[in-house]
């Protein structure tokens, strides 16, 4: 997704100079340190993620299908502090094959439509240039979700942060959440409706994503038709107030790699909402937080030196 802020600015029809300025030094050392701190469980025991997927699960719509006797949950985190959870599948497109079923995403491209196949990827696995990604965020909490975006380079450093959802465009930009709805960047409305990995400058070595989920609309946040560009230290404050201990957890057993017709049909219309029944998340961060407080978490797209795919 190595130019993220470059497709929106396509899927807008905006003409805007590449941006040049840099983020000063030492906030983009302090995040970089604080990245390094989120995730504090990389790999729980196979237990804990079974439980933890149930717990997201339960907060969706009963479905119809009889689900099997829950096991006894363990027993959650001592202190005050509760735990706010927000779960993102990253989605890499390849084309369509003749064995494939229904459950593809139709690409406009050069006036010709094509059939291109979603399929989950792992947290922390690396981008090829030339990846077509999308992703989708879904939470059990209710408000509203944030999503930013940064490049990273290689000397631990930052681009300016851009607000790329939501914005203004009547359509696709949504932003209110609750379990079982899903948020699919880009928008199915958009064109294109993927990001394209591109590196903007050659000692580009991740994107990286902060998303977040306030109770309330977050106030005086600029919106526009596209990306918004934020003050420099905007991100650095919502660190120091909001940041916490992350841990990152994928399901157990979790098979559903491709694409299923309940996330094509919840990711194209808010009212759809997904159930129990459906498949969880590819990863879910769990965030020790307070009541009322916003959840604020940070997703790193490394990127690898594969050539650019077909």
């Amino acid at each position: 997704m190595s130019r993220i802020i470059e497709s929106l600015r396509r899927q807008t029809r905006w003409n805007v100079a590449r941006r040049t300025s840099a983020v000063r030094a030492a906030a983009a050392v302090g995040c970089f340190a604080l990245l390094g701190t989120l995730v504090i469980a990389q790999d729980p025991p196979d237990d804990t993620r079974q439980i933890v997927a149930e717990e997201f699960i339960d907060a969706r719509p009963a479905g119809t299908a009889k689900r099997p006797p829950r096991r006894a949950k363990a027993a959650k985190p001592a202190g005050k502090a509760g735990v706010a959870e927000l779960g993102v599948t990253i989605w890499r497109l390849r084309p369509a094959a003749a064995g494939d079923d229904a459950s593809r995403l139709l690409v406009q491209e050069d006036g010709e439509s094509a059939g291109w196949m979603p399929e989950r990827v792992d947290a922390g696995q690396k981008l090829a240039l030339g990846d077509r990604v999308r992703l989708s965020f879904e939470t059990p909490r209710t408000g509203y979700l944030y999503v930013l975006d940064r490049e990273e380079y290689a000397d631990g450093t930052y681009s300016d942060t851009y607000l790329i959802f939501p914005t203004r465009r009547p359509i696709g930009s949504n932003n209110a959440v609750k379990a079982g709805r899903l948020i699919e960047i880009p928008s199915r409305d958009d064109r294109p409706h993927y990001f394209t990995v591109r590196q903007s400058r050659p000692d580009q070595v991740a994107e990286v994503l902060s998303a977040i989920v306030s109770e309330k609309p977050l106030p005086d946040l600029p919106l526009a038709t596209g990306p918004t560009k934020l003050p420099s230290d905007l991100l650095t404050r919502w660190d120091a107030e909001w940041g916490s201990s992350v841990e990152q957890v994928v399901p157990a057993g979790d098979e559903a790699r491709s694409w299923s017709p309940a996330e094509q049909q919840a990711g194209a219309e808010p009212t759809r909402l997904l159930t129990q029944d459906d498949a969880p998340p590819q990863t879910i961060y769990r965030v020790r937080t307070r009541p009322g407080r916003p959840v604020l978490v940070h997703i790193r797209l490394p990127y690898g030196a594969s050539s650019p795919r077909p």
